[in-house]
């Protein structure tokens, strides 16, 4: 009852790479999305723990 053996090497170096990629590209949303909050003259829907932007999701707790 012997396992049998599977290389899997060229799998894992393939969603190593794809993982490398989609790391890269969601780095770059994170800066998009950071300049987009910054340049926002926001319009703030409120709660009572939190407000959140209507326009640009930026949303910031309200426990201080």
């Amino acid at each position: 009852m012997d396992q049998e053996f599977t290389d899997n090497s060229f799998i894992v170096k393939k969603l190593t790479k794809e993982m490398k990629l989609l790391q890269q590209q969601l780095d770059l949303l994170q800066k998009e999305l950071a300049s987009i909050q910054q340049q926002c003259r926001h319009i703030f829907w409120e709660t009572s723990g939190f407000r959140k932007c209507r326009k640009c999701g930026l949303t910031e707790s309200t426990y201080f």
